[in-house]
């Protein structure tokens, strides 16, 4: 059997694999930062919950933020990021569209509150969960087609639990429900909207490459063991499509080559997909051309001159003692300008298909 991702390469090089994921992504999210648009009808709301998958065997953490008419105050997320929100605050009444947060490898689920914060503000419930095995201080699972397989799972189930949720469950609108995702987040989003990754298809397009690359490591293709329903997931062999998804917005998602037009068939949903015109990680445009070229209805968005790392948040100077790489951003590129950018346009993009 293949053992997808360690097949390409050990594991102590699988943080380089996907651009790197596993550098510190953990300590970064978003600034609060309002981007440009309509007026914040409501503050932010905040509370941590946690949710345990008894079938898998997992415990989801999820951060939930939402609108409130309480006034938020300064609040810092994992004792590190510097956000706002009304902690425990009561959710505004009614019925609110809810949108599913997934990071990028190695991180965790404070990741993007500066996007939360602004769609929370904006009368959007977001539910930012973690992947067991695949964030910060965890990362057993990296590597692995296991990890692949569960991480759109995991969106499916915190859906579940959500709406099932006595305290939350009635105050979302069950037909107004979107997937985000950065990097290994937005395969994750993809793959929970019917996206089948075969990982023939990322064979073909290394064999085609003239050079070894992040995505293309030079020892692709050796054997090792997994379960086989993970390895028939990694073959186009299962669909892990969740049809409650409405709409989904990515943001540099990774491992494009791993799908063809007929792995995105079923993925009938509007797509906003951002990449990155100086992206160093993905490579760029050919990484999401794969999934523009096979969804049928993706609008493309190139943020021109922005690198991978410009989605995250503007760093402190620990953070860019610590985490270097994922703090530089390319000449002339501000990131809080970015973020206004990004922010008002998936905002936009949901309120058209949601």
């Amino acid at each position: 059997m293949i053992r997808f991702l360690r097949a390409f390469a050990p594991r102590r090089r699988f943080s380089e694999y996907l651009a790197g994921f596993a550098l510190a992504l953990a300590v970064l999210g978003f600034c609060a930062t309002l981007g440009a648009g309509r007026a914040a009808a409501f503050d932010a709301g905040f509370r941590d919950l946690e949710f345990l998958d008894g079938e898998r065997g997992r415990t989801i953490p999820v951060a939930l933020w939402y609108p409130t008419d309480s006034t938020a105050g300064p609040l810092t997320y994992g004792g590190i990021h510097a956000g706002r929100a009304a902690t425990g605050s009561a959710i505004a009444p009614g019925r609110h569209p809810l949108a599913l947060l997934s990071h990028g490898t190695g991180g965790n689920r404070f990741n993007q509150f500066n996007l939360a914060e602004f769609l929370a503000a904006s009368g959007y419930i977001v539910a930012a969960l973690e992947h067991p095995g695949d964030r910060t201080f965890d990362t057993g699972d990296f590597g692995t087609a296991k990890n692949l397989y569960n991480r759109p799972r995991d969106l499916s189930f915190a859906l579940s639990a959500l709406l099932a949720d006595s305290a939350i469950g009635g105050q979302i609108d069950d037909k107004r429900i979107a997937a985000l995702g950065h990097s290994a987040g937005g395969f994750s989003a993809i793959a929970a909207a019917g996206g089948r990754p075969n990982l023939q298809n990322l064979f073909d397009y290394c064999a085609s490459q003239p050079a070894a690359s992040l995505t293309c490591p030079t020892n692709a293709g050796e054997h090792g063991e997994e379960d086989p329903l993970y390895i028939d997931f990694m073959s186009g062999g299962v669909s892990l499509k969740d049809a409650r998804l409405r709409a989904l917005v990515v943001a540099a998602p990774a491992i494009g080559p791993l799908f063809d037009a007929p792995g995105l068939a079923e993925v009938d949903i509007p797509v906003l997909i951002f990449w990155a015109g100086a992206d160093a990680i993905l490579n760029e445009p050919d990484n999401s051309r794969f999934y523009l070229d096979g969804i049928e209805h993706a609008t493309e968005r190139e943020m021109p001159g922005i690198g991978h790392f410009t989605f995250l948040s503007e760093c402190s100077n620990m953070l860019r003692s610590v985490a270097p790489q994922i703090c530089a951003d390319p000449d002339g590129i501000s990131r809080a300008d970015q973020h206004q950018i990004i922010n008002a346009e998936t905002l936009e993009f949901l309120e058209r298909h949601l």
